[in-house]
């Protein structure tokens, strides 16, 4: 019984990990309908940066602080420069786009910061708490706190302001929103923005958990998350939370009751079982295509949103007619 609690600990905490990357894909394929793969490569570079950052002196909230806000730049800059020229392109141009992008970044950072590990600060490793005859450390309670923090940040972007209801509107039909006078392009930045922000929390996170940051990190976690979005449904945040935590709580298991070497046997086995008998993912809507399809839906917020599955919540107008800001 304490092993399975353990166990199951362990699991929620890389779960979070893994929902916090499920969730950018999510959120940038109901915005843009395209799957953003850089996102592994976003972890890795948010973790690189932070440990840049305490490298020059930078106490390690500053440092992670400045990486998230860096990444979030970059992740808007792959959107205007490599992605927005291919908007009217067939749609294998622009995920191939990404997938360059990924080899790109994980190159630069090679050369950048060498192939080789580094060691990554992690103060909170050190603290400890018992519960029964297992121990919870600092380092497990801070990524539960701060991945909750952000999905629950998250939620209430999407659902109280106006930008954040612009995009679920946007996500369910593309026109009417044109229509509206909103300016789609700035929101699809804020999309990748908000994508890009949480992988670079995703991969601080995981630099303090394992202790260590190399140049290759973001591929397994970049697939991982990609998995868990799949899994809870691609077309639904929600979805990708849960996905994130099961993927998370059936490695540890496997870990923990088989082997370390059955950790992606099960994982993407479990992937695998479940596309097969719900193509859709657990929460995701069977009319969607897995590739193609937030244009599915009608209405202006129906209970079919892709991203929050809020019901019956007309878009606003905002504080002027032009765009979000009233400019």
């Amino acid at each position: 019984m304490i092993e399975l609690f353990s166990q199951i600990l362990n699991g929620l905490v890389i779960g979070n990990v893994y929902a916090l990357v499920a969730i950018g894909f999510a959120l940038i394929f109901g915005v843009t309908n395209l799957i953003n793969f850089a996102q592994g490569s976003l972890l890795m570079l948010g973790a690189f940066l932070a440990y840049t950052g305490t490298m020059i002196g930078l106490p390690l909230v500053l440092a992670a602080a400045l990486s998230v806000v860096a990444t979030t730049g970059l992740g808007m800059l792959i959107e205007r420069v490599a992605l927005r020229p291919l908007e009217n392109a067939p749609f294998i141009a622009p995920l191939l786009s990404t997938l360059a992008i990924t080899f790109m970044l994980d190159q630069a950072a090679e050369i950048v910061w060498s192939p080789e590990a580094h060691p990554f600060p992690s103060p909170l490793s050190q603290y400890s708490l018992r519960i029964g005859a297992a121990y919870v450390t600092g380092m497990d309670a801070a990524i539960l706190g701060v991945s909750l923090a952000a999905m629950g940040g998250l939620w209430l972007f999407l659902t109280r302001s106006w930008h954040g209801r612009a995009l679920r509107a946007m996500s369910q039909d593309m026109d009417a929103v044109r229509q509206m006078g909103v300016r789609t392009e700035r929101l699809r930045l804020l999309a990748f923005g908000l994508g890009a922000a949480l992988a670079a929390v995703a991969g601080i996170m995981v630099a303090m958990y394992y202790q260590t940051v190399y140049p290759q990190m973001g591929i397994p976690f970049g697939l991982k998350g990609f998995a868990a979005a799949l899994l809870g449904g691609l077309s639904s945040i929600p979805g990708a939370v849960v996905g994130g935590l099961l993927l998370g709580m059936f490695e540890a298991l496997a870990v923990g009751y088989v082997g370390e070497g059955f950790r992606d046997m099960v994982a993407f086995g479990l992937l695998l079982l479940i596309v097969t008998f719900r193509p859709q993912g657990l929460l995701g809507d069977r009319r969607l295509d897995a590739l193609g399809g937030s244009r599915g839906a009608s209405g202006v917020m129906p209970s079919t949103s892709i991203l929050m599955g809020q019901g019956g919540q007309p878009l606003p107008r905002g504080d002027g007619r032009g765009s979000p800001t009233g400019r």
